[in-house]
Formats: structure tokens, C-alpha cells, sequence
């Protein structure tokens, strides 16, 4: 038999139950906004550091030919660069090192930077150097001379 304190009793033990069901969802929720907010700054600060360094042209370098979507027109590490050529706020450069993408290749990549109105430096492009095909001497060229 169900009493009044009995029911009573019960109906507490479901609200307490419910409340701390309602306090458990409510922290969930506070740690997950307090993680995605860390992550959009932390986001943030990398993004002004890496344009705030790119106002440095070999930085600017480096990074972008390092850092490149395409795997494919990317480097692992820029060994040399050298300007092939400038117009106005556009400097063509050429750039070489080891591929990124197997079987990591001596490659020469060809790059256009821009300079934008804060004096920072963006790659527009990039494309693979064609080089000239090697030709093969062989002992009897050798003997001609």
C-alpha cells in the first residue's frame, strides 16, 4: 500500500534524479562551449601569427611552399629559392627541395607572389619547373672529341 509519505518519498526521488540528470547535461554543455571557444581562438591567434610573419617575403616563402593544398606542388623543405623575376607587387620565384608526396623527388617548384596592401606576401600560384630531358653520353661521344 501506498501511503502519502510513500508517494511523497518517491516523487522526491525522481525530482532529485531529474535535477541531477538537468545539472550533468548543463556542465556537458558548459565544457563543450569552453572547448569550441578555446579551439576558434587558439584558431584565431595561428591565423594572425602565420599573416602577421608573412609581411616577412622569406617567410612567406617557406611557409607557402611548405604549406601548399595541392600535396602534389608541395615541398618538404625549401633547400634554395631564387627570383626569376618582379613586376610591380609580383615576384615570380623558384623554389627547390624535396617533394612531399612519395617518392619525395629533387623537385622545382615556380611560384607567384603578391604583395597586398598591408605589406603582406601570398602565393597566387604554383606549378612544377619542366625541366629540359637529360641527354646521355656514352663512351663514343666521349671518343669523338
Amino acid at each position: 500500500m501506498n501511503t502519502v509519505s510513500a508517494v511523497k518519498k518517491q516523487n522526491s526521488i525522481k525530482i532529485n534524479r531529474k535535477k541531477k540528470k538537468i545539472q550533468r547535461n548543463r556542465k556537458i554543455i558548459a565544457i563543450g562551449i569552453l572547448l569550441l571557444t578555446l579551439f576558434i581562438i587558439g584558431t584565431s591567434i595561428k591565423n594572425m601569427y602565420i599573416s602577421f610573419r608573412c609581411s616577412n617575403f622569406i617567410y612567406s616563402v617557406d611557409y607557402y611552399f611548405t604549406h601548399w593544398d595541392d600535396k602534389n606542388l608541395r615541398l618538404i623543405n625549401v633547400e634554395s629559392i631564387s627570383v626569376l623575376s618582379k613586376v610591380d607587387d609580383s615576384i615570380e620565384v623558384e623554389a627547390y627541395g624535396f617533394a612531399y608526396e612519395k617518392p619525395y623527388k629533387r623537385t622545382y617548384l615556380i611560384g607567384t607572389f603578391i604583395e597586398d596592401d598591408k605589406g603582406r606576401w601570398h602565393m597566387e600560384k604554383v606549378r612544377v619547373k619542366e625541366t629540359e630531358p637529360e641527354q646521355d653520353i656514352t663512351s663514343d661521344d666521349l671518343s669523338e672529341n
